[in-house]
């Protein structure tokens, strides 16, 4: 479990450095910009780990588990080989998968780097899909 961790950990720091905040360089972004692609790019790495990680989680409720499942089916929609990301799509990702995978993970009983490791995942994903709005 440890070492899943750390590869989830090392996954979203790699995707950090990709965002275009890393490392306090101010950017502009504008709207209409980013392609639906770059976004799948950006946050499908770390949210696949993530989910790969909660899967094998024994720290999980049933509720949670649950949760990660239904996470699981919208993650592959958008980010499978046979995709189906959207603007709408990553939309409704950001204001309904992600917040109930937070509410999942906050409520588990995972070890406090476990659950900081897995925000940094879902904030990563969260940048990568704020920057289509």
């Amino acid at each position: 479990m440890k070492r899943l961790l750390i590869l989830l950990f090392a996954s979203v720091a790699a995707v950090a450095c990709q965002t275009p905040t890393a490392g306090n360089v101010p950017v502009t972004v504008v709207q209409g910009t980013v392609s639906v692609a770059e976004v799948a790019e950006r946050a499908c790495p770390p949210i696949e780990s993530l989910i790969v990680v909660l899967r094998v989680s024994p720290m999980l409720s049933d509720g949670a588990k649950e949760e990660v499942a239904n996470a699981a089916t919208i993650i592959h929609a958008l980010c499978g080989p046979d995709g189906m990301a959207t603007a709408v799509g990553w939309d409704a990702f950001a204001t309904k998968t992600l917040p109930a995978l937070s509410n999942a993970i906050l409520t588990s009983q995972l070890g406090d780097n476990e659950k900081q490791n897995a925000m940094l995942a879902i904030t990563a994903a969260q940048i990568a899909v704020s920057m289509l709005r």
